[in-house]
Formats: C-alpha cells, sequence, structure tokens
C-alpha cells in the first residue's frame, strides 16, 4: 500500500512539473466571449492578425462556455471576434511579450442586419451508431424522470432485462461495466440499479470492444457516462420516485464551475423490492427408487443501497486534472419461505417448511486520478494517465431453517462469509493523429487481491445449538495480477473507415488456503486482436463489419474445492482445474436513417466460446444435489 501511495504521489508531482514546463515556454492569449446578456457564445471565432501585414497567424473557436485559448509568440498583432448575426468586435492593439494575456470578457452587440426571426431545430436519434459501438442519449428522452439505468436499458437494442432487474447483453450477465469509462468492482446489475437515469447524459453499449478496452467479459462493455454541468455557477438537481411493493428512490447532484474549475457532487438512495410467488417439483431418479420434493412458497428480493460521490476537475490550458471518489453501501435481503413435500416411489415420506434468509452487505469505495495533456491544442493527440484504487468488502449471511408442521425447529445451516476483493490499476494511453488516420497506443497493469473466510454451522439436535463444523469451511486468499499492452491504428475515408487493434495480456494468479496443500501458479500470456470496418453506400446508410477476441476469468470463488451448503438438499463446489473461456465473436450490421424519426438497424452476430465454464448438478448424497463448475467444451451462438 506505501508503494501505491508513493507512486500516486509521484505521478502527481510529475504532473506538476510537467505543467509548470509547459507554462514556462509558451504564451497563451485566452478570453471569454458573451452575449449582451452575459450569457456564453458557443462557436465564436477568434482571429489573430499580424499588425504589421493584417495576414492570419492563428485563430480558436470558443468553447460551450464562451472560452478561447490562442497559442502566441511576442509581437505585435490585433484580434477579431466574430459570430453569425452579431458585430465584429476588434481589439487593437494586442502586444504579445513575456506573459500570457487574459482578455478577460468580451461582450459583442446584435448585428442591425440581423433577421427579425429565425428557428433552427436539430433532433438528435436516441440511438447513435458508431464505428466500434452504440450511443444511447439518455439525456434527451424526457420519459426517464423517476427511473434507473437499468430501466432505461430495459428497450436498449442487444440489451436484455428480467423481472428481477438483472440485465444481460446479448444473452449474457458477464459483460464489463464502466461509469465513466472507469470499472467498477460492484455487481454490475445492482449497480445499474443504484444509479438514477436522470444523473445520465448517454450509454456507451460496445458489442465487439477493440483492443484498447480490457479483453475480460464475454459479450461486451455497457459503459455508462454521467451527465456534466456546462454552465459556470452553482446547480442543483433532485428526483424521486414511489412505486408498488415499497420501491422508492431519491438522489440530489450538484455541480458547481467557475472559469477552470468544476465540482460535482450527489447522493443518492433507493429500495428496490420485487416479491414472488414460487412452485417447484424436482425428480431424482436412482437405481432402487424415485424420489420427489415438491415445494411452493413465497419468496423476495430486497436491494437498499446508497451512494455518494465527489468530483473535482481543473482544465488550465491544455490540460484536465480530475480527482474523484465514491462511495456505496448496498444491502441486499432475499428471503425464501416453502413448504416442502418429499415423496418415495410415491408414498409421503416427509413434510416441512424451510425458510432461507439471505443477508449481502456490500461496501464499494473508489478514488481515481486523470491526467490528459493536449500537445499544441489538439483534442486528438493527446497523453493521458489514470490511476484507480478499488476497496470492495462483503459481509454474507446466509441460513436455512426447517421446521415441522407443529412449527418445531428440526434443522438447518448457517454460513458466514466475509472478505475484501480490492484492485488498484494504472492506465497510460498515447493518441496521435496522422493525417486522416490516427494511432493510439497504451499500457495497463490492475493489481488485484481477495480473501475469503468462509464459516459454516449446523444445527445440533442435541444441544439444540448452531455448531461450527471445519470440513465445510475455508479461508482463501487468491491474487491476480494482469498487465498488458495495446496497439490500435485507425484509417477514415468519404467511404471507408476502418480500425485495426492488437493488445497482449499477461497474467499472474495465485490461490492458497490453510485447508488445502496448493493450487495451480498461473503465468500466462494472452493476445486480442480486434478489427472494425464501416462503409458508407450513400444516403447515410452504412454498413459495418467487426471482429474481436476476449477472455472470461473464472471469479475467485469458483477455484475453491470446498463444500458449502446452500439449503437441506443442495451444496456448491469450485473446480481448481478450471480455465478461462477464449470468445471469438463476428459482427456484421446495416443502418439507415428514417427521415427525422431515428434509423432502422439489422444487426447479426456469431460468437464461439472455447473452454465454456457451467454449473453441471449430480448427486452428492441421497436427495442431495451437488453444483460444480467446468470446462464443458465449445458453444456457439
Amino acid at each position: 500500500m506505501i508503494f501505491r501511495i508513493y507512486f500516486i504521489s509521484i505521478l502527481f508531482f510529475s504532473f506538476s512539473v510537467s505543467l509548470y514546463a509547459q507554462r514556462a515556454n509558451k504564451l497563451f492569449i485566452k478570453g471569454i466571449v458573451v452575449d449582451e446578456n452575459n450569457h456564453p457564445i458557443f462557436y465564436a471565432t477568434a482571429a489573430l492578425f499580424s499588425k504589421e501585414d493584417s495576414t492570419l497567424v492563428t485563430g480558436a473557436t470558443t468553447n460551450e462556455k464562451g472560452k478561447f485559448v490562442i497559442e502566441s509568440k511576442p509581437g505585435d498583432y490585433y484580434l477579431k471576434i466574430s459570430y453569425l448575426s452579431y458585430n465584429d468586435k476588434v481589439i487593437s492593439p494586442l502586444t504579445v511579450t513575456n506573459q500570457n494575456i487574459d482578455l478577460q470578457s468580451t461582450k459583442l452587440e446584435k448585428s442591425a442586419l440581423a433577421l427579425d426571426e429565425f428557428e433552427v431545430t436539430a433532433i438528435q436519434n436516441t440511438v447513435e451508431m458508431k464505428l466500434d459501438k452504440k450511443v444511447i442519449n439518455v439525456a434527451d428522452q424526457n420519459t426517464n424522470v423517476g427511473e434507473t439505468a437499468v430501466e432505461v436499458l430495459e428497450n436498449t437494442p442487444s440489451i436484455q432485462t428480467d423481472a428481477d432487474g438483472n440485465v444481460s447483453l446479448r444473452g449474457s450477465s458477464s459483460f464489463t461495466l464502466l461509469i465513466n469509462g472507469v470499472p467498477t468492482a460492484m455487481d454490475a446489475t445492482a449497480a445499474l440499479q443504484s444509479i438514477p437515469a436522470s444523473s445520465i447524459d448517454n450509454i456507451e453499449i460496445i458489442t465487439n470492444p477493440s483492443a484498447k478496452y480490457d479483453a475480460e467479459g464475454t459479450s461486451g462493455i455497457i459503459n455508462i457516462i454521467t451527465k456534466k454541468n456546462a454552465l459556470d455557477g452553482l446547480s442543483l438537481l433532485g428526483s424521486g420516485s414511489v412505486g408498488t411493493f415499497g420501491n422508492y428512490g431519491g438522489n440530489v447532484s450538484l455541480s458547481y464551475s467557475k472559469k477552470d474549475f468544476l465540482v460535482n457532487a450527489g447522493v443518492n438512495s433507493g429500495l428496490f423490492h420485487r416479491p414472488r410467488d414460487i412452485e417447484k417439483v424436482r425428480t431424482t431418479t436412482t437405481d432402487s427408487n424415485i424420489s420427489v420434493i415438491k415445494s411452493n412458497g413465497e419468496g423476495a428480493w430486497k436491494m437498499f443501497s446508497h451512494s455518494g460521490n465527489l468530483e473535482l476537475q481543473w482544465s488550465p490550458l491544455n490540460h484536465v486534472i480530475t480527482l474523484a471518489g465514491q462511495h456505496t453501501r448496498t444491502i441486499m435481503v432475499p428471503y425464501f419461505y416453502l413448504n416442502f413435500e418429499q415423496f418415495t416411489d410415491g408414498e409421503l415420506a416427509t413434510s416441512y417448511l424451510n425458510k432461507q434468509d439471505n443477508i449481502y452487505d456490500i461496501v464499494n469505495t473508489s478514488a481515481s486520478l486523470y491526467y490528459q495533456y493536449k500537445i499544441k491544442g489538439n483534442t486528438k493527440h493527446t497523453i493521458t494517465v489514470k490511476a484507480l484504487a478499488n476497496l470492495h468488502d462483503v459481509v454474507q449471511l446466509d441460513s436455512a431453517m426447517y421446521y415441522n408442521n407443529a412449527g418445531d425447529l428440526i434443522g438447518g445451516t448457517k454460513y458466514e462469509e466475509t472478505g475484501p476483493a480490492d484492485f488498484v490499476r494504472f492506465n497510460l494511453d498515447y493518441e496521435r493523429p496522422i493525417g486522416k488516420n490516427s494511432l493510439e497506443l497504451g499500457g495497463q497493469a490492475q493489481l488485484g487481491t481477495s480473501a475469503d473466510d468462509g464459516r459454516t454451522f449446523f444445527f445440533d439436535e442435541t444441544t439444540r445449538e448452531f455448531v461450527f463444523n471445519q470440513q465445510f469451511s475455508s479461508m482463501v486468499d487468491y491474487l491476480r495480477n494482469v498487465y498488458a499492452g495495446y496497439g490500435i491504428f485507425k484509417s477514415e475515408s468519404d467511404k471507408l473507415s476502418y480500425q485495426l487493434g492488437l493488445r497482449g495480456e499477461y497474467t499472474y494468479r495465485t490461490v492458497t488456503s490453510g485447508n488445502l496443500p496448493s493450487f495451480v501458479t498461473i503465468n500466462r500470456m494472452d493476445w486480442f486482436p480486434s478489427a472494425h470496418f464501416s462503409y458508407d453506400l450513400g444516403n447515410k446508410q452504412q454498413i459495418m463489419a467487426n471482429y474481436s477476441r476476449r477472455i472470461q476469468r473464472p471469479v475467485s470463488w469458483y477455484f475453491e474445492p470446498f463444500v458449502i451448503w446452500e439449503t437441506e438438499f443442495n451444496v456448491r463446489s469450485g473446480n481448481p482445474d478450471l480455465t478461462p473461456e477464449y470468445i471469438n465473436s463476428f459482427e456484421l450490421n446495416y443502418s439507415r436513417p428514417i427521415a427525422d424519426k431515428g434509423f432502422f438497424s439489422l444487426e447479426t452476430y456469431f460468437k464461439r466460446t472455447l473452454g465454456v465454464i457451467n454449473r453441471v448438478s449430480s448427486v452428492y448424497a441421497e436427495n442431495v444435489i451437488i453444483t460444480r463448475p467446468f470446462n464443458t467444451g465449445q458453444a456457439d451462438f
């Protein structure tokens, strides 16, 4: 941990030195353009001319805050500021010596020749198709008040959600969730259920990620981009919702912007509750008899979540520095109350009530540092550094109690598991334009550890107490470090655009346990190519084809060969011999606009997975089923 703190401190110090050096060697003219009501003017032109011969030297356009920055050399100039339907403003003389010039605010006045009135209407499609992703413009939708990210995704192409709010991407729940480009250690569905739709700007659906992204995940990436206030001053936004079954939610977000500084903060809280009626029948046939277990009753999945976040951003000249932190606590309380009847060869053998109560208390805290330098002010020629620390703690309490028809406790199990799962991650990315083409290079180091302490207790009918059982308990430490590098070449023309990439990842993994002698240590190098093509057929019609190779590494508890009782009739165990799944994914898509109403899209894809991991059930004991994960072969989808 000391090494990690030193590393981040050294990075931050180097940013400061770089920033000072840049300021020492370059001179800048900056200012803000506003209208008669002091509102910022977006896309006004600031042109710098030589005082000697009136030749254009350089220039810039204003951003959404009305700001412009012009790099200059010492000399005598004049500045001309222009915008459609406004009178030009000339600032003369303008002498640049050995220091930067801040013109502060420049006000433009309406031109007397301006039209009395005109209206420009822009309609943005809810879904935009890009070379390597789909973009869902959530901020443009006015029907998502009180909803969460899950509900926004319900009607999104390639996304499926079930009655419990679980999200899958093209039929798989093994996708990677990013929030503003940063991975979250929270369960993807739990995280999506805790994000209010009112705080989302857009959602990127990346079904075939390029080599720039982590290769982890069988089905792609969902990237949630949150809103950032573009206006100077203070803004406050709040929303709330109330639904059936006691569901409710609320959030408050605050934003403050002043010159080069931006502060975003927010809190949200909500309760997600889905009750259900349950009826099941399980038949087990052995050589000697047929056993049938019938169950019926009720269950529910209840989740309470609250979170807070803070982001500080400083954007001096061509630099962007962002410090961000987030804290989330999620408590999930699923329960199942079922009446069981067990039949042997058609005769009722026993009946009882099973009460299964579970509690998952999940605390996630993350902090990140982001730095980007725009070389010579070019937004496509950049160096970006990211550092992220994520601390993830889980307390799991499971209980399964069995009562006879008189209501007396006759058996049961309790399982307790605690353990942190922490990781730190460092990224260095470089992007450079080469004419109409561009090159991207980058490296990444991700260091992860987790520790699972599981304790099992069985009900003793003699003492009427729950007794600790060492045989079905475990203590496991897990370490996985992944080091990666990638390169991407992009090319764009009037008709054909393409992107080719290659990513290499080296994985080092160890698992240790006091209950078992040793696990296999992994030292493995993997390669992940990607290719994306887009061809313009005319009339804004596009045909797109792409390919990527990905990996799905097993979660840590899949390796633990310890038996854990879930109910009286079900146990689970891990498999230390598991290997990752490797996925080859192909797509061929077509899209065309439909007037101003949206677009038509036809998507076809093929995915081949090697070393598929499935949970396989078999007989553990009489009327008891054990479930283990195995590599079961190949799957095409």
